[in-house]
């Protein structure tokens, strides 16, 4: 197994994963979810925007919806105004799948919400110039127990919406192979 900061043939290789054990634990607890690897050729990038982040075990994607069947979707700070995303979070170190979901989906949506399924794994491979790294997102369906709320973290996320798919999905998603592989695996296209 390949660790954080692993020099393979002159070049540095970082996985980004929670450990084998919680990988295991999760696909104990919701039973294996669909799972699917991805190659993204970022060769011509030089910049490493994660280097300055906190290590990270993995990310959760959450498909979070209200009580109406809507999705929510957030704008990150400073983004433009059709700039709409899933939530997602960094797994930080000793924090399992669960509580990382539960304290994102609070930071980012201001609403406690219940996990109710692991919908997939996406194990994505991303080529840099000089480095790689193979990172994990797990893709939870979720549930929001509060009927409204604001962002916590106001600091990265500047509003926080829920939208009917087939009405108001964002257009870049369209064309989005990333959006349309989270949506089709969550179950939701």
């Amino acid at each position: 197994m390949l660790w954080k900061g692993s020099v393979i043939s002159g070049r540095v290789f970082f996985v980004e994963k929670p450990s084998e054990e919680e990988v295991d634990r999760v696909d104990g607890k919701f039973g294996k979810a669909k799972r699917r690897i991805v190659t993204w050729d970022r060769r011509t990038v030089d910049y490493r925007r994660e280097m300055e982040d906190p290590l990270c075990f993995g990310e959760v994607v959450l498909l979070i919806v209200d009580d109406a069947g809507r999705l929510a979707v957030v704008r990150k700070r400073g983004s433009p105004a059709e700039d709409w995303d899933i939530p997602t979070g960094i797994i930080e170190a000793g924090e399992t799948v669960e509580a990382a979901s539960l304290r994102e989906g609070l930071e980012e949506t201001g609403r406690t919400i219940r996990i109710d399924a692991l919908r997939a794994v996406h194990k994505v491979r991303v080529h840099f110039k000089e480095w790689d790294v193979e990172r994990w997102f797990f893709i939870l369906g979720c549930t929001a127990l509060a009927p409204a709320g604001s962002p916590r973290d106001t600091a990265e996320i500047e509003e926080v919406k829920f939208i009917r798919l087939t009405e108001e999905m964002p257009s870049a998603w369209a064309g989005s192979e990333w959006h349309q592989n989270i949506l089709t695996d969550g179950g939701l296209l």
